[in-house]
């Protein structure tokens, strides 16, 4: 089993047409995304089918929504992602999507805890930034490691 863990795209504090505080991606923060994917289709095998997952947090979604798009994939929403614990996530790709490389799509902090739980480190994530990542015996190996800056440049 396969999965690329993805951080999302870094929030703006904004005030809507009501004068209310609305957090939301921003122009730059959607043109990386755009652009990391890109550079992350590239560490995709081409007959391997992608799933970009993620929880319905607005920013999140909005990340994994233009993700999908230029990957040209499905999303989809689970829980399982808001929780800590990594092999909940984990057992879920396994049960429904074992064949595919899901894209799961969260909260930085998330995704170090994660890192942390399969490697015994974290890696230096910033927004946009991928890590591939294999499953064997219960254990995870780290295949690839790219952050926004180079992922973005990568064609």
């Amino acid at each position: 089993m396969e999965f690329i863990l993805f951080p999302a795209a870094e929030l703006e504090s904004r005030t809507d047409k009501n004068g209310l505080a609305a957090e939301i991606l921003g122009e730059k923060a959607e043109k990386f995304v755009v652009k990391s994917a890109q550079g992350l289709s590239r560490f995709i095998p081409r007959k391997v089918r992608v799933e970009v997952w993620s929880e319905n947090i607005p920013y999140i979604s909005h990340t994994a929504d233009l993700l999908a798009e230029e990957l040209g994939v499905k999303r989809k929403f689970t829980k399982s992602i808001g929780q800590e614990d990594f092999d909940t996530l984990q057992q879920m790709i396994q049960e429904h999507a074992p064949d595919k490389c899901v894209v799961v799509v969260g909260e930085c902090p998330r995704i170090l805890q994660w890192c942390q739980q399969l490697l015994g480190y974290e890696l230096p994530f910033n927004e946009c930034s991928a890590a591939g990542f294999r499953m064997e015996d219960g254990k995870g190996a780290l295949l690839w490691f790219v952050r926004q800056t180079e992922l973005g440049r990568i064609r």
